[in-house]
């Protein structure tokens, strides 16, 4: 092998490998021609390669957020429906205690009244005023 054409692959001016051709004739001509057009396809290929990887790599990372924000979306939504079922159970109790507390009063009146009557009664029996 008597000749060496180290040969640059370019993108944008910027050199992203070297090929290394053996001949044993001096390469020249429409030869070197198709020498560098050959390595600005390669170069090219390389180059949109590369911009697919990093485009494949954005898209899987962006799926992977998608899924967790996604996940997360239907824990909160959960979260939302326990608290929706806690506050409709805060509000059943709440209803019951004043249903409750409602009834208790009036029990109480009744009572009073009950006793007011009763007093009236032993006053009447008695012919004095009640002190007790």
């Amino acid at each position: 092998m008597k000749h060496l054409v180290l040969a640059p692959m370019m993108i944008n001016e910027t050199c992203i490998g070297v090929v290394e051709i053996l001949s044993f004739k001096k390469l020249k001509g429409y030869r070197m021609s198709f020498i560098e057009k050959l390595l600005e396809t390669f170069s090219s290929i390389i180059n949109t390669e590369r911009a697919n990887l990093k485009l494949r790599i954005l898209i899987e990372h962006s799926n992977k957020q998608a899924k967790e924000l996604k996940e997360r979306e239907e824990q909160l939504q959960m979260n939302i429906e326990e608290i929706k079922a806690t506050q409709e159970e805060a509000a059943r109790r709440e209803d019951e205690l004043i249903r409750l507390a409602e009834e208790a009063a009036s029990r109480e009146e009744m009572m009073t009244y009950e006793i007011e009557k009763l007093r009236s009664r032993l006053e009447e029996l008695s012919g004095k005023p009640y002190e007790g």
